[in-house]
């Protein structure tokens, strides 16, 4: 916007702007003949908003750092200069650093979450129910096998032909011994192996890289409506934020923002309207 086409302030405004930063904006609106929806409309702003800060109400009006913004927009919007307005409008409304910024977290694995929690489970019941099995094959029933073999020892073998001599007696002891010990030992236990939990698969992550060679005020949401940034940039600042697209932008005085997504320039020209972009990015 050159100089040429803006609107000169009066002198007697200049010297009066201190009290009068909204009042200006409501007279150079009226000069150029436009209402306040045709500003609502170019600027994305709410009715309330325009009004507010044409009547100065600073106590419905939102932090300083979004105000002078608006004031900023709404001046280029009108073609005058906007560094009065805004440099009056600080002057009694004071500076305000604050800035709104939301950090995208990104959730980690915690042993209270239901998969590893069932994971864990499951692997402890597949130890006891083997710790069990082996203390029936390698305990109990070898030891049941000798309880039996001791006691068929152990019994009285009666010889009815009183002819045969101890050593006989001695074989036929021997031999059923050896037909006693043929015990069958069960086969080991086979160890059942845990399936793996089955992990849900992470969203797609994207990266935004935001340039600014000029004060513009900005806002971004991801795919499930959660604000990953707004605030009033200034010139010379980059910002980069990471969520999950599609991504709703808007941009104030877009053609000072220069947008790179996943690595590559984006050319957001074709959504600008007098300075102002609103567009979804990575549908």
């Amino acid at each position: 916007m050159s100089k040429k086409s803006q609107i000169e302030l009066p002198a007697e405004e200049h010297q009066t702007v201190e009290k009068r930063w909204g009042a200006l904006l409501r007279e150079a609106r009226i000069k150029r003949g436009m209402n306040i929806e045709d500003v609502c409309s170019t600027l994305h702003l709410e009715k309330k908003l325009i009004d507010a800060m044409e009547a100065e109400r600073q106590e419905s009006l939102p932090t300083a750092s979004f105000v002078r913004g608006y004031l900023r927009s709404y001046s280029r919007l009108l073609e005058v200069d906007a560094e009065p307005i805004v440099r009056a409008y600080g002057e009694v409304c004071g500076e305000d650093a604050s800035v709104i910024t939301t950090v995208v977290q990104v959730k980690e694995n915690s042993s209270k979450d239901p998969g590893p929690r069932y994971a864990t489970w499951l692997v402890v019941i597949v130890l006891a129910v083997s710790l069990v099995v082996w203390w029936r094959t390698e305990v109990l029933l070898p030891s049941a096998a000798k309880n039996d073999v001791s006691e068929t020892v152990s019994e009285t073998v009666i010889v009815d032909a009183p002819e045969l001599e101890v050593i006989a007696s001695s074989e036929v002891l021997e031999t059923e011994v050896e037909e006693q010990v043929d015990v069958v030992l069960p086969a080991a236990p086979v160890a059942i192996e845990p399936e793996p939990a089955v992990s849900e698969p992470e969203s797609q992550l994207s990266t935004l890289v935001m340039r600014f060679s000029d004060d513009s005020w900005v806002e971004v949401n991801d795919a499930q409506g959660e604000r990953l940034y707004m605030d009033v940039a200034k010139a010379g600042q980059s910002k980069t934020v990471t969520g999950e697209p599609p991504f709703k932008m808007l941009f104030g005085n877009a053609p000072a923002v220069t947008l790179e997504y996943n690595g590559e320039i984006y050319d957001h020209s074709k959504h600008n309207k007098k300075g102002v972009a609103r567009f979804s990015l990575g549908e």
